[in-house]
């Protein structure tokens, strides 16, 4: 994910019914990663006016990041969600493409809710093979 600008904080949640890891990208560069109650900050260097996060590769601009590791923390199935999308960016989320049969994601249903003083809006997003 990459972040540039906005003018407040995006959260990147992952959660498996039981626990919840959180991802926060401030517009400023911060970078907080909350599980288990505890906040570790994964800021990059400088003062950057855009920043990637990879959460698969655990960095942040390139640097590695232990807290951003999600493999201890979370089952093997969980969902992924953004709040509070303050920040301006580029939101990715790509599948391995490693995985064996019983570990492909068949179809994703993206849920977005828009809110602002002059517009409410809610829907789903639905991609599957077939369904396009």
């Amino acid at each position: 994910m990459t972040v540039s600008g906005g003018t407040g904080t995006t959260t990147l949640v992952f959660q498996d019914g039981t626990e919840r890891y959180e991802v926060q990208m401030d517009s400023d560069g911060r970078v907080d990663v909350i599980r288990g109650g505890e906040s570790i900050n994964c800021k990059p260097s400088g003062a950057p006016t855009a920043y990637t996060v990879n959460v698969s590769a655990s960095t942040v601009n390139g640097k590695h990041c232990s807290a951003l590791e999600l493999s201890p923390t979370l089952d093997d199935s969980y969902e992924v969600s953004f709040e509070n999308t303050g920040a301006t960016g580029t939101y990715s989320i790509t599948a391995n493409t490693g995985v064996g049969p019983e570990q492909v994601i068949y179809a994703v249903d993206i849920d977005v809710t828009h809110r602002t003083t002059t517009a409410d809006y809610e829907g789903t997003i639905r991609v599957a093979p077939e369904e396009i």
